[in-house]
């Protein structure tokens, strides 16, 4: 008789899931034998159709072993889901269903389930011992921004405890709060952190509670952080950060006054950007990590919130200090999307492979061929008096038309072999040797028969939902970081499946740029990572750069190395793999899917070979390949001290701006997402191009402003000057394409050396008499600025603080 093992379903410690996201479930299993047992015990998340995921483990004699793993839910629209599991003994699936007892159903457990993908849920991790009056104000403050940004002021407790390695178990969280000092003492804990933030998770690390080795553990040189001392107040001044818009800013300063003193931290930042001050001291801070993003506070909660009387009924009794809705932006935005397009990912594999799925019009044509072909025919025996003839013809027609489809699926079989080709993107973060990598993996096979997809190091590929599909597919975990997939499909031609991985290098990978008398030049480690191609760099304008990578680590590039709109390869001979690379590039910087800014700092692009392949295709005759595309943030460093330098247009952003006046702030050019618009009314422009910091004090020998505009029958002028005073310097009568203007350096060196230089545009209205009398003409009256790029040159003339 077999010996009876019982089985305990719950969600996870969390508790907590969200449509159409990874989470992760918990099983406790029981072995009263005094035999080892292997389980295998499946589980059918809400929403899931035919896909299952399971944990396969042994349990020794006579004890108790608890086990979690990662599970998706499908789209589901009840706040509450059912997670059907079953139990099979030995580790086989033997057919049997063994419910609970007095229960005919199949066994299940409930959880909550937010029901909206776009809305994460909020979580505090904080130390069971921790005072509730220390932990009162943070739950405040987040139940303020949470209702003000989605009208829900729930928040989720989570210890560090109930954290797992599997990073899943955080994916149902957009925002994260830690307060725990307790964190270090639990590593699994702190790499579900890490992996979390690197793909946009929004995170808050409350410093005066957790400590400073908590936070340098989780961001490690992403954000540098020195120590100087502690204090306590009952008065404090906040005051913001003075380069904030006072348009979107009123309130500068914020005067508080407690009855208890108050404990502020003072550190020096090394890199970040100061959101507001306590007596110069930075006490809330914000950097990117990863595609994620961290904000730092020094000084208690409480100091950002104030008592409030809710006009309605279930809003918070508390309100955010003015201008202060910078900290909520920040930690209340969405997920990012992701970087890299399927459709686009699969193109490039499928040039890879050297197959394709035949296009939609060979499909149309072969199948309109036979028709037409009998048609015609029929015709012309009927003409012919020989229509009995058509009994004959018929098959041979068939087989006619069949021989083209033939050919292809011969020549396909003939070119391309099994492949499995990877390809992920990598958000890189200073000093950090495990980075998400997170992709998609075309496999190519010839032969309906089963996909086997395998992976020892936690990498998952992500089987969609298909209702549709009844026959069941499933993700078996047989260890910490193993697992595989059962009854996956393998049909026909290419399968594109999206892949969680984390990728670890040998050496944090690292950048360094700085500027000489010709351009940029910088030095790249590349972490152990091989084939260094397709280098570019991009900033904060629209412009881009390309690099030339000279002996293996050190780059240059030049102003002439600046990418033409629309250009990636800059080169008019390129290779197949540089087309291929140059189409992906496009999509990552042409997608109007994403919110976000990208990149959000200076960064180094590049093309790599992987260190190792993510999953185990299963079959030694595959080929496989794995690629990455790298972001690496770039450190700027100080140029030589009055030595003559260039900077290109990439590394001088430009934003439209109210000028002294108010007036300036134009359409057609949208900050956030560095992008250009066409219009058909005149319009001014006032702009503000920024001088890297690491260039100040410069002193501007020249600067050449680069337009591409199409402005037909319009009068385009060009000003310079400071910000209260502008010059015309150029006027351009109907200008169509490319112009180089070079702007007077007397009319724009006083504000290069405070860090800024400042031009406005303006173009005309169309003349009345170029416009259609008839309302129903059609006639393009739009114009439109393809490109606006500057080039300095100068040096910087002394040293700073």
């Amino acid at each position: 008789m077999e010996p009876e093992l019982k089985l305990r379903m719950n969600p996870d410690t969390i508790g907590r899931y969200v449509s159409n996201r990874w989470g992760t479930t918990k099983a406790k299993v029981t072995n009263e034998s005094h035999e080892t047992q292997t389980v295998l015990i499946v589980v059918t998340p809400p929403g899931a159709g035919s896909l299952q995921y399971a944990k396969k483990f042994t349990v020794p004699g006579r004890s108790i072993v608890e086990a979690m793993w990662p599970v998706r839910l499908g789209q589901t629209n009840s706040a509450t889901g059912d997670f059907e599991y079953l139990l099979f003994p030995n580790g086989a699936e033997d057919g049997l269903i063994r419910r609970r007892e007095d229960d005919g159903s199949v066994p299940a457990y409930s959880a909550i389930v937010e029901p909206n993908s776009s809305f994460g849920m909020t979580g505090i991790l904080y130390d069971a011992d921790e005072p509730a009056a220390h932990l009162d104000p943070t739950f405040q403050m987040l139940r303020v921004m949470s209702y003000s940004q989605r009208k829900d002021q729930s928040v989720a407790s989570i210890r560090p405890v109930d954290l797992s390695v599997h990073g899943e178990c955080l994916e149902p969280y957009d925002h994260l709060t830690l307060t725990s000092s307790a964190l270090l003492d639990y590593p699994d804990a702190i790499e579900c952190i890490q992996a979390w933030l690197q793909r946009g998770g929004r995170l808050w690390i409350r410093l005066d509670r957790t400590g400073m080795d908590t936070a340098h553990s989780i961001l490690g040189d992403a954000l540098p952080l020195s120590l100087v001392d502690e204090c306590t107040t009952n008065d404090i001044v906040l005051t913001l950060n003075s380069e904030y818009s006072h348009e979107m800013f009123p309130t500068r300063e914020v005067e508080r006054t407690f009855d208890e003193p108050i404990r502020y931290v003072r550190v020096v930042p090394h890199g970040g950007e100061a959101i507001w001050n306590i007596d110069g001291w930075p006490v809330a801070i914000r950097a990117p990590v990863g595609r994620g993003t961290v904000v730092i506070t020094t000084v208690e909660a409480s100091a950002f919130i104030l008592p409030h009387k809710p006009m309605r009924q279930g809003a918070p009794e508390f309100q955010l200090i003015p201008s202060a809705e910078f900290i909520e932006d920040t930690l209340f935005q969405g997920r990012p999307k992701p970087v890299l397009r399927q459709n686009v990912v699969a193109e490039q594999a499928a040039g890879i492979i050297g197959f394709q799925i035949p296009s939609r019009r060979t499909a149309i044509g072969l199948t309109l061929c036979f028709p037409g072909l009998l048609l015609g025919i029929g015709l012309w025996l009927q003409r012919r008096e020989q229509g009995e003839r058509l009994v004959l013809v018929l098959p041979m027609l068939a087989v006619f038309v069949a021989l083209p489809a033939i050919a292809l699926g011969a020549l396909g079989r003939r070119v391309a072999s099994k492949t499995a080709v990877e390809t992920a993107f990598v958000q890189s973060v200073p000093g950090t040797k495990r980075l998400a990598s997170d992709g998609f993996v075309s496999v190519f096979n010839f032969g309906a028969n089963e996909l086997h997809l395998s992976a020892t190091n936690g990498t998952i590929a992500e089987e969609n939902v298909d209702q549709t599909n009844r026959n069941y597919r499933r993700l078996v975990w047989t260890g910490i970081d193993a697992c595989h997939w059962e009854g996956l499909d393998s049909p026909d031609g290419i399968e594109t499946f999206s892949v969680r991985s984390l990728e670890t290098l040998e050496r944090p990978l690292s950048a360094t740029a700085t500027f000489d008398e010709f351009g940029v030049v910088g030095k790249l480690e590349s972490g152990g990572l091989t084939k260094i191609a397709d280098l570019i760099m991009a900033g904060l304008s629209p412009d881009r750069m390309r690099l030339r990578l000279e002996s293996g680590t050190e780059f240059r590039g030049r102003p002439q190395d600046v990418l033409a709109v629309g250009d990636f390869s800059g080169s008019t001979l390129v290779s197949d793999q540089q087309r291929r690379r140059a189409e992906v590039y496009a999509a990552v910087f042409g997608s109007t899917e994403r919110n976000d800014e990208f990149p959000d700092a200076p960064c180094l692009l590049f093309w790599a070979q992987a260190n190792r392949q993510m999953l185990d295709r299963g079959d030694s005759n595959t080929r496989q390949e794995r690629s990455l595309l790298v972001a690496q943030p770039l450190r700027m460093e100080r140029p030589l001290l009055e030595s003559r330098i260039t900077i290109p247009s990439p590394l001088l952003p430009l934003r439209t701006m109210p000028d002294a006046d108010g007036t300036g702030l134009s359409a057609v050019f949208n900050n956030g997402r560095r992008q250009w618009f066409s219009a058909e009314p005149g319009s001014r422009s006032f702009m503000e191009f920024q001088i890297p910091s690491v260039c100040l004090p410069f002193e501007v020998d020249t600067a050449e402003l680069a337009l591409f505009i199409r402005a037909g029958s319009r009068t385009v002028s060009v000003f310079a000057g400071s910000f209260e005073t502008q010059t015309e310097v150029c006027r351009l009568e109907s200008p169509l394409g490319a112009h180089s203007i070079l702007i007077p350096v007397d009319l724009v060196r006083e504000s290069c050396r405070g860090g800024a230089l400042y031009v406005s545009l303006t173009v005309s209205d169309l003349e009345k008499s170029l416009r259609p009398v008839n309302a129903s003409e059609t006639q393009n009256d739009y114009w439109e600025i393809s490109r606006m790029g500057l080039t300095l040159k100068g040096k910087r003339t002394a040293e700073v603080p």
